[in-house]
């Protein structure tokens, strides 16, 4: 689907749009996980920015609130906060010469595929 409004593109909407599907999110915060630097002083804020964006294409923060149980203001200081707990888990896992794999599970892809489908934001069960 391509959004142009007076010749111009807008490629956050478009960003968006593909990252409903979940594979595509995965795949996305894959690649900012892989190419993160906690020395360059960007890499965090592209980070954030990016789940962020997944959060937003897949129902936003109020989704995840109805489906973690936790309210957006504590999700966002553990996700977001001075020394975030990616960051922390990044950084610990490349210590010790490990990485971190992003990918849908199961249950999530086909309800993803339902949302994509009919916009509703689904309830399920996280066990």
């Amino acid at each position: 689907m391509e959004k142009i409004n007076d010749g111009y593109v807008n490629y956050f909407d478009l960003l968006i749009e593909d990252l409903k599907d979940i594979t595509e999110s995965a795949g996305y915060l894959s690649m900012l996980i892989a190419t993160y630097n906690e020395n360059d002083g960007i890499s965090r804020s592209v980070l954030e920015g990016g789940l962020t964006n997944v959060i937003k294409a897949q129902g936003g923060f109020e989704r995840i609130t109805e489906i973690t149980g936790f309210d957006q203001k504590s999700i966002e200081r553990e996700l977001f906060g001075n020394r975030n707990q990616i960051e922390v888990l990044i950084l610990t896992l490349r210590a010790l010469g490990l990485g971190l794999q992003i990918k849908p599970t199961c249950s999530v892809a086909r309800e993803a595929e339902t949302i994509k489908q009919d916009e509703s934001i689904p309830t399920y069960s996280t066990a």
